[in-house]
């Protein structure tokens, strides 16, 4: 969470040389764990919501907005990791395409 205080003391200590290791660690830790888990976390959300939200109507809209905000909760790490210091970690190479996290969460998009 690039956010947090964890992420800012990261980042300075990325732009500083001082812990240089550990804040690139942090990333890796980030990356790798979205792309290893992030199907398996959509499909939790996806039955949570189902389980708490028994309309139709309503477990859909929320379902939407949360797989939305994920997206673009995401497409703003990646920019992130594009920017200086970070565009030179070489855990960028793998990072999961936004589009392939849309083409799974498409799949939940009337399933409700």
């Amino acid at each position: 969470r690039p956010g947090d205080a964890r992420g800012e003391a990261t980042a300075t200590s990325l732009s500083s040389g001082i812990n240089a290791e550990a804040g690139k660690q942090w990333y890796q830790r980030r990356v790798r764990g979205f792309a290893q888990d992030y199907r398996k976390s959509i499909d939790i959300i996806n039955g949570e919501v189902m389980k708490c939200f028994t309309n139709f109507n309503n477990g859909t809209v929320i379902l939407q907005s949360a797989l939305t905000k994920m997206i673009q909760y995401y497409n703003r790490f990646q920019k992130i990791l594009g920017q200086a210091p970070y565009k030179t970690l070489p855990v960028r190479a793998e990072l999961v395409n936004v589009h392939h996290v849309m083409v799974e969460v498409k799949k939940y998009r009337n399933q409700f």
